[in-house]
């Protein structure tokens, strides 16, 4: 959902697409949740993990539970884009452009790190909080 730099597909990808155009009303859905993975968390977590001995099915995801419309607010918030609006709306009003069905529940568990003591997946505002100033500080508002 985060990271991924410029041929990024991701969620965060399309509101920044947005953003560019000039938007400042986004239609957001309302009905999906999920924790986000933020790439360069992923990367870290994932070399700590290599370097031992363990082996076996490994989940990578931020930490918390959160919606879309969640995300979208707080990566706004970050971005100190205050004059922005939210128009909540459901997976049906994207059923044209993204044609193929999204679960509604994205949520996973990062219990085999956790039993293992290495989950040191951060939080999914971290996540956000980093990738906006490390990617795309430059679109941060000003004042």
């Amino acid at each position: 959902m985060i990271g991924g730099g410029k041929k990024d597909k991701k969620f965060l990808s399309f509101i920044i697409k947005q953003i560019n155009e000039g938007r400042k009303t986004f239609n957001i859905v309302n009905d999906t949740f999920g924790n986000p993975t933020y790439t360069k968390f992923f990367a870290q977590n994932l070399y700590a993990l290599i370097n031992t001995k363990l082996y076996g099915k490994y989940h990578m995801a931020c930490t918390g539970n959160t919606s879309r419309v969640e995300i979208t607010k707080y990566f706004l918030k970050t971005l100190n884009m205050k004059e922005s609006v939210i128009n909540e709306v459901s997976s049906e009003f994207f059923k044209k452009e993204f044609f193929v069905n999204r679960p509604k529940y994205e949520i996973l568990s990062n219990s085999n790190l956790e039993n293992h003591d290495l989950n040191l997946m951060d939080g999914w505002k971290e996540a956000i909080y980093d990738y906006v100033h490390t990617s795309w500080k430059d679109m941060i508002v000003q004042g």
